[in-house]
């Protein structure tokens, strides 16, 4: 019998045992029927469908109901669709059906959330982690060249971790475990990281998981010990000391600020890392969203912009631009604008998205992307673009009256050094330097 079997036997005799109502045994019985969906080696887009709304929200009320059996047997399906399901679409070298295997873990871990959203007892956590700790720390963590988990998936099920960490102690000794994961994985996972998302829901895992010193010699050296467990290795930060340095003198009581100097000290050493930009507002599409705080900045992430808005019912979400939908960029470093700053105007062929859903545009509004940042970050910008593959670049000069008419080609490589760029130049990465008439 494998493992998904006797989970869902222990469901049935659980269910059976505690006689709740008919409506959550259908959920049972609709549950356990659609699971034979796993054992299709080609599913159709439909199957694939009914799985995602199975293992969501209808199991819920299941979890509440016979929570240590339900949220045993979803990790065993998530254990199995990722371990199984999903490596076996890779190494077919099957992009859709990795997609859709990504979707239905995605699906999954979401309803174990929207359950923590109704329940967030420490009994609910310790449930959740008892069931999903060894799965998620295993798939999640562990070094497996044969398996890539989409950052989506990978986000979400960092946030189910992160949700029962929180005010509950014992999940984060267990947490601090090596055995069980440990510093040194979370470290390895945020090195190999590029996604700016990614590596800021790993480092809000880590927040919880810091020990408390109690002013202690015996706690000061747990602390210690856990810090230089995440970052003391030279081999995967070349940054390890200023990390180190970061979180044993942490100076402010908001966390945020900390996330944001490990991303700085990670964008300077290397510039695969995710690379942010302070501004005051983005213009996309003709609508400007604010970027009031000093966390407000936008991200060249790994395969997108990204900046954080504040969309309707003053929600906060993540707009993404992709590199492969954009047309042109510009760069305007001309004297109107003030001399501080320089002004990028970023042609897209398609309309950005909001979260997951693509934005609303008007017929006829052009699509694009404007943004100030400061002249000394103009370097790295631009090296962070060549390094995405944006490698054409246009500009409006510095002395219109002096350079009209005239074109003339840079060679970044010749101009910008930065550090953590070891590779050599992409050949032909021309950067065209248009003046105005």
């Amino acid at each position: 019998m494998t493992e998904l079997e006797r989970a869902v036997e222990a469901l049935k005799a659980a269910v059976k045992q505690s006689g709740i109502d008919k409506r959550v045994g259908d959920v049972v019985s609709q549950f356990t029927s659609y699971l034979i969906l796993l054992k299709s080696s080609s599913p159709s887009s439909q199957s694939i469908s009914k799985l995602r709304s199975i293992l969501r929200r209808p199991l819920v009320p299941l979890y509440a109901a016979v929570p240590g059996p339900a949220l045993q047997l979803s990790s065993a399906v998530l254990r199995k669709v990722i371990d199984d399901k999903l490596r076996n679409a890779q190494n077919a070298q099957n992009v859709q059906l990795s997609a859709w295997w990504n979707e239905v873990a995605v699906a999954l871990l979401s309803g174990v959330l929207d359950f923590l959203d109704k329940h967030s007892d420490d009994m609910t956590k310790e449930t959740i982690a008892s069931a999903f700790y060894p799965t998620i720390c295993t798939l999640f963590f562990y070094q497996d060249a044969s398996l890539t988990l989409l950052p989506r998936t990978q986000r979400t099920a960092y946030s189910v971790l992160h949700e029962t960490l929180s005010g509950h102690p014992g999940n984060q000794r267990r947490l601090r475990d090596p055995a069980v994961l440990g510093g040194s994985l979370i470290g390895i996972a945020i090195s190999q990281s590029k996604d700016y998302l990614v590596i800021e829901a790993l480092l809000d895992i880590v927040g919880w998981l810091i020990p408390i010193t109690n002013k202690t010699e015996k706690g000061t050296a747990k602390r210690t010990e856990f810090i230089n467990n995440l970052f003391g290795s030279e081999k995967h930060f070349s940054c390890s000391q200023e990390l180190v340095d970061i979180l044993q003198y942490i100076s402010s009581s908001h966390w945020e600020d900390t996330v944001m100097n490990i991303m700085d000290a990670l964008a300077r050493s290397d510039i695969t890392f995710p690379q942010s930009f302070a501004l005051d507002e983005v213009d996309v599409c003709g609508k400007c969203y604010p970027q009031p705080t000093a966390f407000d900045r936008l991200h060249l992430d790994r395969e997108f912009f990204l900046a954080n808005v504040v969309g309707q019912d003053d929600v906060c979400d993540s707009l993404k631009i992709s590199y492969g939908h954009i047309r042109s960029v510009m760069i305007d470093v001309s004297k109107a604008p003030p001399h501080s700053k320089v002004i990028v105007h970023v042609d897209l062929t398609t309309p950005p998205s909001i979260g997951d859903v693509s934005l609303d545009i008007p017929a006829g509004q052009k699509l694009y992307l404007k943004f100030e940042i400061q002249r000394e970050d103009l370097s790295r910008l631009m090296e962070a673009l060549r390094r995405r593959g944006v490698v054409k670049l246009s500009f409006l000069g510095e002395n219109p009256q002096k350079q009209a008419n005239k074109r003339r080609s840079v060679g970044l490589a010749h101009s910008i050094r930065l550090s953590g760029d070891s590779s050599s130049p992409l050949q032909g990465s021309q950067y065209e330097v248009v003046t105005p008439i």
